[in-house]
C-alpha cells in the first residue's frame, strides 16, 4: 500500500492507497519544536498494514529529518515532493523552486477531478488560489492569509479585538463585534474568491474548472457557486497520482 502524508502548518493529514483506493485516513496536530517522540502517533494510524512506498507533502521543513528516520525504521524510504519530482504539470513561473509542494500536490491532484484548464483553490492556515492551464502548465496563483489566521491577527494587533470562532455570518452587517470580524472575513475573502476566479478564467478560459479543498473552502460552497468539485482530500489524491508519474512516467495519469 502508498501511504501518503501533507506535513502542513497546523495539522498532518495522512492516506492509505490500495491501488488507486483510499482505504484510510487519518489527521493530527502538527508537531511543535522540541516536541519528544512527535511521530509515534503513526504508529497507531496504520495498524496492520503493510506499507511499500510513502510520498509527502511538507511545509514545514524541520520536520522531515524525523519523519524520514522514523519511516526508514520500519521499512519505509519516504520520497518528498518538490519542483525536481517527475509532474505532469509544468512549473511555469518566475522560481519553481519557490512553489510549495502542497500547491503543486493539489495542482495535480485536480486533474483527477478535472480537465484543464482549472482553477484550484485551497483554504486552510493560508488561502491559495493557483491556476493550471489547457497545455498544463501551472501559471502560479496568490497566497492570502486564511480565515482563522486573520481574525488571530486582528486579535494580536489590535487592542479592542478579541479572538472568535470562525463560522458563515447571517448577514454581511453584522451588530457587535464578533460578527463584525466573522463578516469581515467571510465577505472579503468571499469576494476576493469571485473577482479572482473572474480575471483568472478571462486569462485561461471560461470554462476553466474551479476544485476547491481545505475546511474552510467547505464553508464558501453555500455562497459561492464557481466551485465545480469540492475534494476535502484533494492533496492526498495529488500525492499518490504523482507517485504513479514518478514509478512509471512513460504511462501517464488517468
Amino acid at each position: 500500500m502508498l501511504l501518503t502524508i501533507d506535513i502542513g502548518n497546523t495539522s498532518v493529514g495522512g492516506m492509505l492507497f490500495r491501488d488507486r483506493v483510499a482505504v484510510h485516513s487519518f489527521r493530527f496536530a502538527t508537531p511543535g519544536p522540541g516536541t519528544s517522540q512527535p511521530w509515534s502517533v503513526l504508529s497507531q494510524a496504520w495498524p496492520g498494514a503493510a506499507i511499500g512506498a510513502a510520498i509527502v507533502s511538507s511545509v514545514v521543513p524541520e520536520l522531515n529529518d524525523g519523519l524520514t528516520r522514523f519511516l526508514r525504521d520500519r521499512g519505509v524510504n519516504p520520497r518528498f515532493l518538490d519542483h525536481c519530482t517527475p509532474l505532469e504539470i509544468d512549473l511555469a513561473v518566475d522560481d519553481p523552486a519557490e512553489v510549495g509542494a502542497d500547491r503543486i500536490a493539489d495542482a495535480v491532484g485536480a486533474l483527477e477531478f478535472a480537465s484543464p484548464p482549472l482553477l484550484v483553490i485551497d483554504s486552510g492556515t493560508a488561502l491559495t488560489v493557483d491556476v493550471v492551464d489547457a497545455d498544463l502548465r501551472y501559471l502560479g496563483g496568490v497566497i492570502a492569509p486564511g480565515a482563522e489566521l486573520s481574525i488571530r491577527c486582528l486579535a494580536a494587533h489590535a487592542a479592542r479585538l478579541e479572538p472568535v470562532d470562525f463560522k458563515i455570518p447571517a448577514s454581511p452587517l453584522a451588530s457587535n463585534t464578533a460578527d463584525c470580524i466573522r463578516a469581515g472575513v467571510y465577505y472579503t475573502h468571499l469576494g476576493g474568491l469571485k473577482l479572482l476566479v473572474k480575471e483568472y478564467r478571462r486569462m485561461v478560459g471560461e470554462k476553466a474548472a474551479v476544485v476547491a479543498t481545505g475546511g474552510a473552502a467547505g464553508l464558501f460552497r453555500r455562497d459561492f457557486s464557481q466551485i465545480t468539485h469540492f475534494v476535502p482530500d484533494l492533496i492526498h489524491h495529488g500525492l499518490r497520482r504523482i507517485h504513479e508519474n514518478w514509478e512509471n512516467p512513460a504511462a501517464g495519469s488517468t
